[in-house]
């Protein structure tokens, strides 16, 4: 079975990108890790990469950064040349409680750091051939089949 679930807030605004009247819409989701035992700091998020396609791509477009989602989809995998490339394909996003600027306690998540493969995400910058995300895009589960 192919399946991820992720639930987190957006660690960035979501990108939407048009070519050729199709949508895709890329956007950061950071989950919580466990604490480990004794530990005493919480430890960093993990920031989870994904890429929507379509009518969920424009539903999913209006979300803001810090906003709870739960998201369940599935991994893509292709090559390229001779790299491989892993994606998670959104199937389902639920949307949760958008931050208040009045509450500091419910804003999201800081900045992203720059360092960390994947919060910009936009195909250009990821090297990510044009072929592999119309690839993407015709094995993606049809996202009309959840609205």
């Amino acid at each position: 079975m192919n399946l991820t679930i992720h639930n987190g807030s957006l660690a960035a605004a979501p990108r939407l990108v048009e070519s050729e009247g199709n949508k895709r819409l890329y956007f950061t989701v950071a989950c919580k890790r466990r604490k480990k035992k004794g530990a005493e700091e919480q430890p960093k998020p993990e920031y989870i990469p994904y890429v929507a396609f379509g009518k969920l791509a424009e539903l999913c477009a209006n979300l803001v950064k810090g906003q709870q989602v739960n998201v369940r989809g599935h991994q893509h995998n292709g090559k390229y040349k001779d790299n491989y490339i892993l994606s998670n394909v959104a199937d389902e996003v639920e949307f949760g409680v958008k931050p208040h600027k009045d509450n500091p306690e419910n804003t999201g998540n800081d900045e992203v750091p720059s360092d960390i493969p994947g919060t910009e995400m936009d195909a250009a910058n990821m090297d990510i051939p044009e072929s592999y995300i119309k690839e993407m895009e015709e094995s993606s589960v049809d996202s009309d089949q959840y609205l």
